[in-house]
């Protein structure tokens, strides 16, 4: 079967808890990338407090016949309204497939 061309992104998941420097990882579990490990949540909501974090996990599928180095921009609305934006460059999160996985951001 042959391989899509273009940059590709996988769903995205709410994280529920996200833990850096964790020990006895799978490198075959998605949840589980560069010594940390991601507990996605079931909850649908993410309220909006002043010390709030929305952390959203997401694969990158970069495409190889490009040479740049991918970047991420998100851009939270409500009702039309930009609440948030940011950008983030995919470049040091890759593995060894190439796949660049990004864990965090703020709302």
């Amino acid at each position: 079967m042959a391989q899509a061309k273009g940059v590709g992104i996988s769903s995205l998941t709410l994280v529920r808890s996200f833990t850096p420097n964790a020990t006895g990882l799978d490198p075959n579990e998605p949840f589980q990338f560069q010594g940390a490990s991601i507990v996605p949540t079931l909850e649908g909501n993410a309220p909006r407090t002043q010390d709030a974090v929305l952390r959203l996990f997401f694969v990158v599928y970069p495409d190889s016949s490009i040479s740049s180095k991918p970047t991420v921009e998100i851009e939270f609305l409500q009702n039309g309204n930009t609440l948030n934006q940011g950008s983030s460059a995919a470049a040091g999160c890759r593995d060894e497939r190439g796949r660049s996985r990004h864990s965090a951001w703020q709302l």
